[in-house]
């Protein structure tokens, strides 16, 4: 039987066939899961994952850097210059969501795996919060006071433009004559380092003070209280900044930057304020003698284990110690707890001579006698390196002269977590703009003198008046002289008779209040400084058991006619 050839198509038809099947099965799975297909608004699934992504990295970093800062005019006011505006956008009760930034529709078909969510980054875990730390109180006041005529700027600065070398001409400047009193402490430094790594504060944290504060109280007054002092400023108070707390318990912090930034820079004028530069005349305005606070220590070296010049500065707070120990200049008063503060900074600054460190702890050995009951450990427990302790110095310009005072001082330190409730056990702690230290002891007490001095000595409620006895002081004794005082009318007046003194005191009767306490001798006068306006009040039943009037009657009666 003859062969029968067989044609290339005939041969190989299937296989073309079966190629072609497989190759149309392919195309169509290709078409049918790749993602070409799936779009919105002409965007690709990588796309729309990428806008996403997008989103999600501006809203981390809207929530990282929002800071308010109010608009100046109208026209600023657009919604995409308003880092606030922004986070409502992102997270208030309207917010429209990430699909909704975008502007997609809401039902979408998944074109991919969804992305991790966000995880809010402004927290700490709640085992890593921490509390407020506590703020040491400083050590023993130190005082010095006087009587002097200043000559003040006709208006403050701001602190920024602050210049403590800026005075007034002569025959312009604001005079006025006054009583002061200057309380300087020292802060421990060291120990309150402690205190920040014991609630794990940043590290380099250190003291941001607002502002240092004073109360005193009259000795001669038995049921006195403390009050508080407007202490002396040369400079306008800054403003602070603002915190806002929201109604959903967030809070907004306006103007901290700014603030902190002054505090930084503006420092020494806010925690050794000075007010000598302008005295005119009166008595001198000396520092209270503490330790390195008319020369602070160099801070180059003062992490070296011996202090530069340790010789000089021991020498002169050995001096200063013997001359407080026995009222000589500069201090007009015996002055147990100046000369306590002056020795242990001897004992305690590294390097001085081993002389000065004998006799300085001779005079610590002695001096614990000398002093109230409660101060007596501080005076024996161990001197620390002054290089380590703040001094801090304000001033009263208000004292009335013929009273008695203690005084006690605190500091107010910036909050650096107000604001801030994710670090905090406390939420509450973060609504606080500033924190306080505790008040320091007590110090001496301080008879506030001068040449003249008046006291409530009876009062007449019918003639709605008063009697105040004026006393002038001088070198051979105390003239005495009395004036009946009603509302408005100037307190003690120039004797124009040739030779008598001059009993007028610089004060106007404001107020006359006869019912007080309700006591026959509860009546109370109200006056003020002709000078600056400031009020003071005069009590008729303390004045009339005051020891400083019952001694300036004596020595009165007894001067010569």
């Amino acid at each position: 039987m003859a062969k029968k050839d067989v044609s290339f198509v005939d041969k190989h038809l299937e296989k073309v066939i079966l190629g072609v099947c497989a190759a149309g099965f392919l195309g169509a799975v290709y078409y049918g899961f790749a993602g070409g297909r799936f779009s919105v608004n002409d965007r690709s699934a990588a796309e729309l994952i990428q806008a996403a992504a997008d989103a999600a990295e501006q809203a981390r970093q809207a929530v990282q850097s929002a800071r308010y800062n109010p608009p100046r005019k109208e026209t600023e006011s657009d919604p995409k210059n308003d880092p606030v505006a922004q986070l409502a956008e992102w997270f208030g009760p309207e917010a429209k969501g990430l699909l909704g930034m975008a502007e997609l529709p809401k039902s979408l078909p998944r074109a991919g795996a969804f992305g991790p969510p966000l995880v809010s980054i402004m927290r700490t875990a709640p085992e890593d919060r921490r509390n407020l730390a506590r703020f040491v109180s400083p050590d023993l006041p130190v005082l010095s006071s006087g009587r002097s005529t200043f000559r003040f700027l006709r208006s403050k600065p701001e602190l920024e433009s602050f210049d403590p070398r800026q005075r007034e001409d002569q025959t312009t400047g604001k005079v006025v004559t006054a009583n002061w009193v200057s309380v300087a402490a020292q802060v421990d430094l060291v120990e309150q380092q402690s205190k920040f790594l014991a609630e794990r504060y940043p590290e380099g944290t250190t003291l941001q003070i607002a502002k240092v504060h004073l109360q005193r109280r009259d000795v001669n007054d038995p049921g006195g209280a403390w009050e508080d002092v407007e202490t002396f400023l040369p400079f306008k108070e800054p403003r602070r900044p603002i915190l806002t707390v929201l109604p959903d318990g967030r809070m907004r912090v306006q103007g901290m930057e700014a603030y902190r930034s002054l505090l930084d820079e503006m420092r020494e004028a806010i925690v050794l304020t000075p007010f000598g530069q302008y005295q005119a005349s009166g008595d001198k305005v000396e520092l209270p003698a503490v330790p390195y606070l008319d020369e602070p220590p160099d801070r180059e070296a003062a992490n070296s284990p011996t202090a530069p010049n340790p010789g000089r500065f021991s020498k002169r707070w050995l001096d200063w110690a013997n001359a407080a120990l026995k009222g000589r200049k500069p201090f007009k008063d015996v002055d147990p707890y100046a000369a306590l503060v002056l020795t242990r900074g001897v004992v305690g600054l590294p390097g001085v001579p081993e002389k000065d460190v004998a006799a300085a702890q001779a005079i610590l050995d002695r001096l614990p006698e000398k002093l109230p009951r409660e101060l007596r450990p501080f005076a024996k427990s161990s001197p620390r390196d002054p290089r380590r302790l703040m001094p801090i110095l304000a001033h009263d310009l208000t004292p009335v002269p013929g009273h008695t005072y203690v005084y006690r001082i605190r500091y107010e330190v910036l909050n650096i977590f107000a604001g801030n409730t994710g670090e905090l056990r406390n939420p509450r702690d973060a609504q606080r703009l500033t924190v306080f230290s505790d008040w320091s002891p007590e110090s001496r007490p301080v008879e506030i003198k001068s040449d003249t001095y008046f006291y409530l000595t009876k009062a007449d409620k019918a003639k709605n008046e008063v009697t105040v006895a004026v006393f002038k002081v001088t070198r051979a004794g105390a003239s005495r002289q009395e004036f009946k005082i009603s509302a408005g009318e100037e307190i003690g007046k120039k004797d124009k008779r040739p030779g008598r003194p001059d009993f007028s005191t610089g004060t106007v009767c404001v107020d006359i209040d006869f019912d007080r306490g309700g006591g026959k001798n509860d009546a109370t006068l109200v006056y003020a400084n002709a000078s600056d306006g400031v009020l003071f009040e005069r009590s008729l039943a303390r004045d009339l058991k005051d020891p400083i009037y019952k001694r300036l009657s004596d020595l009165a009666r007894n001067a010569r006619p």
